[in-house]
């Protein structure tokens, strides 16, 4: 069993504060045998972190201009330091539709499963040598200044 404790990470954007959430990541990994696969395109170490950003949309600032740039600008920077593999920000909540088999049938759901204040807004898959580095680079993603990002280490297979 995994030890789940959580921590909170105060981080200051501007003028705002952020709280990161996070699990260390020698509690969400096998104690022994994990290494990082190398793939033809990855010939470092460097492990993969996904950033989750959760928004409340009573709290998100309109996607305008300003929004907008702030996003592009940190994806420029964090695909220019080589950091960023994939990203990108998903459909409201609104267009989603919930796939679950019961009993051998396939049910579908419109809207969101569950019913909460923090919506998955996007994502950032980000390849970093460190947690302490892919905390630093989730720490510039523009809507940590309004919202939640959680970093979680991606399991890697074989």
């Amino acid at each position: 069993m995994f030890h789940q404790e959580i921590f909170a990470l105060p981080v200051e954007i501007g003028k705002a504060t952020a709280s990161l959430r996070y699990r260390p990541i020698r509690a969400a990994l096998p104690a022994e045998g994990f290494r990082p696969r190398l793939t033809p395109e990855r010939k470092d170490t460097s492990l993969q972190y996904m950033a989750l950003i959760y928004t409340d949309p009573s709290l998100t600032p309109q996607m305008g201009t300003s929004m907008t740039d702030a996003y592009f600008a940190y994806t420029k920077r964090a695909r220019a330091a080589g950091v960023m593999k994939a990203g990108d920000a998903l459909q409201p909540t609104s267009t989603a539709t919930c796939v679950r088999v019961r009993g051998g049938k396939t049910e579908t759901m419109d809207g969101p499963f569950a019913e909460t204040k923090e919506h998955l807004g996007g994502y950032y898959l980000l390849m970093c040598s460190d947690l302490d580095e892919a905390l630093k680079w989730a720490a510039q993603i523009p809507g940590a200044a309004y919202s939640t990002i959680e970093v979680r280490p991606l399991v890697v297979w074989g």
